[in-house]
């Protein structure tokens, strides 16, 4: 589907205005606009160390702090910390991108930044 096949590298997102401004204004309250350039998006078998890159997939095998992400090739196994399941309410089978990159001490797991659910929720994943 064109979620899958999508190579934008913007993503918008709309942030309520924290302004009262509206309560007087006789015009309906808008949402503003931010957008900022992402990482390009690799396929998980090129995933390169060193470098911030977004990778997309399917969630398998949800952890505690962990799932595993297949794009189709190839699985890497994602961390993101010890509360990841409050933040991102993914499940098996949801379809997500990822930004991060690979752990920078050699182990085979990838560290998420931020991910990128089906609906354009971005979640932000605390450092730990």
């Amino acid at each position: 589907d064109d979620w899958a096949r999508s190579s934008s590298r913007t993503a918008v997102t709309d942030r309520a205005r924290n302004s009262r401004s509206w309560l007087t204004s006789t015009a309906p309250p808008r949402n503003q606009t931010m957008a900022f350039t992402l990482p390009d998006l690799v396929p998980i078998a090129e995933i390169p160390r060193g470098k911030s890159v977004m990778i997309q997939g399917v969630v398998l095998s949800p952890q505690a702090s962990t799932f595993v992400l297949n794009d189709g090739n190839a699985s890497q196994v994602i961390t993101i910390g010890p509360t990841w399941r409050d933040l991102t309410k993914v499940k098996p089978g949801d379809r997500v991108r990822v930004i991060g990159q690979m752990d920078p001490y050699g182990t085979a797991v990838f560290r998420a930044g931020s991910i990128l659910l089906e609906n354009n929720r971005i979640v932000v994943v605390p450092a730990s």
